[in-house]
């Protein structure tokens, strides 16, 4: 519905987690080879739903796939090749972006982080990742942090208090709360289906995004705009 109301095409080709690799690799071959195709992306399917009738390791089976797709085309940066160049970054990671320049302030391609710490907690290479590599590129204090991680400064009683950034994007429900955070933190949450950070940091930020409501729209447009500029229009 958001591409067709910006004037672009969008075709969903449907697959079950049981069909064969090879069969989900050809549609995406098709479509590389496809001159009227400009761009694809391969929704990621979670780990816990792949493994309920997946036949090969997760990691292996997604690497396989999107390692299929022709770099030229990749418009949502899942492509080992594009994840290293950074020239197309995953929709997710620009929402993600595009927020900070607004609680930071910046400009559309440098977050305004002025030496400000940001903790990124998850480590997907649809976020975390690329997130952390990025905003190291631009000269930002960045920390990257798993759920163990995050689990040992909960024991130490340190938390994330130092952090004036805090991401989350992990799947586990109120993973962040309150006593965790300080006085006008940036909480930014990434969580699927359920928030990862309560809602009650609300009350605590300087600046908080909900689920549903937050990164979710932005990700949508941020997707269209790397379609257009994968296709030399913007």
């Amino acid at each position: 519905e958001a591409a067709e109301r910006v004037g672009v095409v969008y075709q969903s080709t449907q697959f079950s987690l049981s069909d064969p690799l090879e069969l989900v690799q050809a549609a995406v071959v098709a479509a590389n080879t496809d001159p009227k195709v400009t761009g694809v992306i391969i929704q990621k399917p979670s780990r816990a739903v792949y493994e309920l009738t997946g036949t090969q390791p997760y990691s292996q089976w997604w690497l396989s796939l999107v390692s299929t797709i022709d770099p030229k085309k990749d418009v949502d940066g899942l492509h080992p090749e594009t994840l290293k160049t950074g020239k197309i970054l995953p929709a997710t990671c620009k929402a993600v972006l595009a927020i900070l320049v607004e609680a930071l302030g910046g400009t559309s391609d440098k977050v305004n982080h002025q030496g400000k710490k940001i903790s990124i907690i998850g480590r997907s290479d649809l976020l975390g990742r690329p997130l952390a590599q990025e905003l190291l590129r631009q000269g930002a204090n960045v920390e990257l942090l798993g759920k163990k991680d995050l689990a040992a400064r909960q024991n130490s009683g340190r938390h994330l208090l130092d952090s004036a950034v805090v991401i989350s994007a992990t799947g586990v429900a109120n993973l962040i709360t309150p006593d965790m955070v300080r006085e006008g933190v940036i909480a930014i949450d990434v969580g699927e289906p359920q928030p990862d950070i309560s809602r009650a940091v609300a009350n605590k930020a300087s600046f908080f995004t909900p689920v549903p409501g937050g990164v979710g729209p932005m990700t949508v447009v941020s997707l269209l705009e790397n379609g257009f500029h994968l296709s030399g229009i913007y």
